[in-house]
């Protein structure tokens, strides 16, 4: 978890801060349950809504002003939870998901 968030944090660093933005990771077996962490340049997203937005994806953990982390059962609302958060920010929401499949150990890209 800890080379996610150093790629969160370097992502985030480079990223304009008059851009807003938000990057969600996931790392599991299960397309349900696993480990997340979620970046924002905007401060206020997670001070303001925190245990809601943590609600949507049935998830527990803490973070700073701009990264949240921690365990989630409910990841397959992975997209609604980036969708609020959107809507927050007032940003047009976009979504490129980077499938690995195990058996193939290929990677696919999805836009929803």
């Amino acid at each position: 978890m800890q080379s996610v968030q150093q790629i969160a944090d370097g992502i985030m660093a480079e990223w304009p801060e008059d851009k807003k933005v938000v990057l969600l990771f996931t790392i599991g077996q299960s397309k349900n349950q696993g480990q997340f962490v979620l970046v924002c340049n905007d401060k206020q997203v997670f001070k303001t809504h925190k245990k809601d937005l943590l609600a949507v994806i049935d998830g527990r953990g803490g973070g700073t002003d701009q990264r949240l982390q921690g365990n989630a059962n409910n990841l397959k609302d992975s997209n609604k939870l980036l969708k609020i958060i959107a809507d927050l920010l007032g940003i047009t929401y976009q979504c490129k998901n980077t499938v690995s499949d195990e058996n193939e150990n290929e990677k696919k890209e999805t836009e929803t």
